[in-house]
């Protein structure tokens, strides 16, 4: 009898449910009657036992009987729970669905190991040079049109020269004295 009053008394929630709380609760009550006499006592001894969470939430509830008390707290729980759900979907989401979103993944480097005396250095080569053997430094631009040896020497039939509108050659090839009015259309 005196190990269920001391039960009673070092009861709190920890890990279990306000459910499972609340049926140890009364059970162990019997074995108490001085801590459940009243409503008062009997919020007060339950709020004792309430873990942080609910407690910063109940702990100056206003309820006058212990049914509201629990129905409260019941339903503050239910809150927390599906609060941190939310919080823990939502995590995920941002770790896997928005990667686009989300900080850029490290990825991890192998572990350094020492070369042996008889190999030989290589230096490491990226993946694509690997694969291909031939790494692009640069570009060229193309012209467009014609490409070969007559395009530089004889524009195209429907390219006039600008300042005699003739399409055998280029403006600056003109065999022509340049006008005056074509000095800034210079191609």
């Amino acid at each position: 009898m005196e190990m269920k009053h001391t039960e009673f008394i070092q009861l709190t929630q920890g890990n279990k449910t306000l459910k499972e709380c609340l049926h140890a609760f009364n059970h162990l009550s019997r074995y108490a009657p001085e801590f459940v006499s009243t409503e008062l006592k009997k919020i007060s001894s339950f709020k004792r036992g309430l873990g942080p969470k609910l407690l910063k939430t109940m702990g100056r509830s206003k309820c006058a009987t212990f049914n509201e008390f629990v129905s409260d707290a019941l339903t503050q729980e239910n809150y927390n729970t599906v609060y941190t759900a939310t919080k823990t979907r939502k995590r995920a989401f941002e770790a896997g669905a928005g990667a686009s979103q989300s900080k850029a993944l490290v990825a991890a480097r192998p572990q350094y190991r020492a070369p042996t005396p008889n190999q030989r250095y290589r230096p490491p080569v990226k993946k694509n040079q690997a694969k291909t053997g031939f790494h692009k430094g640069y570009s060229i631009a193309l012209p467009r049109g014609n490409i070969g040896p007559s395009y530089a020497k004889t524009p195209p039939a429907n390219h006039p020269c600008w300042n005699c509108n003739q399409t055998e050659h280029w403006q600056s090839n003109c065999p022509y004295p340049p006008k005056k009015g074509n000095q800034g259309n210079v191609r």
